[in-house]
């Protein structure tokens, strides 16, 4: 069952100049009550954009955005607000308020709804502990590390216990043992509250980490849609192509033509590189090795090279006869 349903959606803004400029071209995407569905792009791609419409933050030039069946742009205003406390937003800034303490900060989209103050104080007291920052409920944001800023931030988005909790880069500022423990948070919370996670970023490792589905934006397109396994293992834009192998080929020169290697099971305690230039004779350089867990199964990734193409047969033959699955690429 769809929670969330982006039909048709296009953005267009104007620029300083009077020109258009389209952030987002004809996005469908349909999200499903409870999981956690992941948005990437890189650096302009629309996906901040898309996010800020999901809850008409951003309103559409067309297409619609349905909540639970029910198209927002056609809401009434305080419709519209009602919807609004149902779906709750996550920025990477975290928008805190300096001058409040930790529980007042939580407690601020109660007192907005009016609720009584003991109901508000049982309900902070019991987000307190879900986020570990009982302790700290009297300090104030500038007294607070990065990630415990983004805890109240989760907090305080989770006060009205929203069905559907959007995060926009939410541990971009974070270093990556804090944001380990941010997204084991939020593991924690689409388990136990069963609350719907859409998470924005350009990190396909968060993706990796957390999601069950991705989707892949590029150049204000959506270019892919689907388990995080299966682009994982098998890319089929070259949008996700250049996302996923990133990192591995940052120091390969232009125009070179690489290996991505994805293997599971006993292969990750196989020396395979030995075996493969034992057998072939074939020497390969290894620009990038890594071991991963996505969807609780770990897979070993690896980026390689050869320095001829009349090697480049003996090798996809050993990867043939070793079930290691592959796919061959060049650097642009």
């Amino acid at each position: 069952m769809s929670i969330l349903e982006v039909k048709n959606l296009s953005k267009t803004f104007k620029t300083s100049q009077g020109n258009d400029f389209v952030a987002l071209s004809d996005v469908n995407l349909s999200i499903e009550q409870g999981e956690i569905f992941g948005v990437i792009g890189l650096s302009g791609a629309g996906k901040s954009t898309l996010v800020r419409c999901m809850n008409l933050l951003e309103k559409p030039t067309s297409g619609e955005v349905l909540f639970q069946g029910r198209i927002l742009s056609r809401m009434r205003q305080k419709e519209l607000l009602e919807a609004r406390s149902d779906i709750g937003m996550i920025f990477q800034s975290f928008n805190l308020l300096n001058q409040s303490t930790v529980f007042d900060n939580i407690a601020f989209p109660l007192k907005i709804k009016k609720w009584k103050k003991q109901l508000i104080t049982d309900r902070v007291e019991q987000l307190l502990r879900l986020v570990g920052l009982e302790e700290k409920k009297n300090q104030y944001p500038p007294q607070l590390s990065g990630g415990q800023k983004q805890r109240v931030a989760i907090a305080r988005a989770l006060a009205t216990s929203p069905s559907l909790l959007l995060l926009d880069e939410a541990t971009s500022a974070l270093d990556p043992s804090t944001t380990k423990d941010i997204l084991s948070l939020l593991k924690t919370i689409n388990r136990e509250l069963g609350v719907t996670l859409v998470i924005i970023t350009h990190q396909m490792a968060v993706i990796e980490a957390v999601a069950d589905r991705v989707a892949i934006i590029d150049n204000s397109q959506l270019v892919e849609v689907g388990p995080v396994r299966d682009i994982f293992f098998n890319p089929k834009s070259n949008a996700a192509k250049r996302i996923l192998v990133s990192e591995g080929t940052n120091d390969l020169p232009t125009h070179t033509t690489y290996y991505r290697l994805i293997f599971q099971g006993e292969k990750l305690l196989q020396p395979l590189m030995a075996s493969l230039v034992i057998e072939t004779k074939v020497l390969v350089n290894i620009f990038y090795a890594n071991v991963k867990t996505i969807v609780d199964a770990t897979y070993g990734e690896m980026i390689i090279t050869v320095s001829q193409p009349s090697e480049e047969v003996l090798v996809e033959q050993f990867l043939h006869l070793n079930n290691i699955n592959f796919t061959k690429e060049e650097k642009q």
